[in-house]
């Protein structure tokens, strides 16, 4: 497990990262927190005592997904690069098959780094977010109500699969 001043750093890069690229990126929060002992799945480049680069792995499976970033003002220093060739050693030692590089859509230094990699582009993803906002119910074939565990819960799962 992830000791908590590690995890405040990571949110601390994130939001850095996030303000400056305005960009949202996926670091799996629940899983760092429940990292195991002896597993390496995270590597961490400090400068002066503040962390300016992270890479974590999240395996699914024979599936990896790694995701990280570089603080703004210290990047094209190959920081990334060296962070991610660790990453891609442990990958090559364990079971995964399958390797996928997250990096968001508006991310302009995630595509330029993955422009110097062998690698492709596969499928994206896409995540919603809810608004509050009221609806009008002037709509005589659309009836709103209350989701019902009982018999809503099949439907649902396979909304949220889809």
């Amino acid at each position: 497990m992830l000791e908590q001043h590690v995890l405040e750093d990571i949110q601390k890069l994130q939001s850095i990262c996030e303000q400056e690229e305005k960009i949202e990126l996926k670091l799996n929060f629940d899983m760092l927190r429940s990292r195991k002992q002896n597993e390496v799945d995270d590597f961490f480049h400090y400068e002066d005592n503040q962390l300016v680069g992270f890479i974590g792995l999240y395996g699914f499976g024979n599936t990896v997904e790694i995701c990280g970033m570089v603080a703004p003002s210290y990047r094209r220093k190959k920081i990334f690069s060296k962070l991610f060739s660790q990453a891609l050693d442990i990958c090559k030692k364990s079971e995964y098959t399958e390797i996928l590089l997250n990096a968001p859509g508006h991310s302009v230094s995630g595509r330029e780094f993955l422009k110097q990699i062998p690698c492709s582009f596969t499928f994206s993803e896409y995540q919603m977010k809810w608004t509050k906002k009221e609806l009008k119910d002037d709509n005589p074939f659309v009836t709103l109500r209350s989701s019902e565990s009982d018999t809503d819960r099949e439907m649902e799962m396979q909304v949220d699969m889809e």
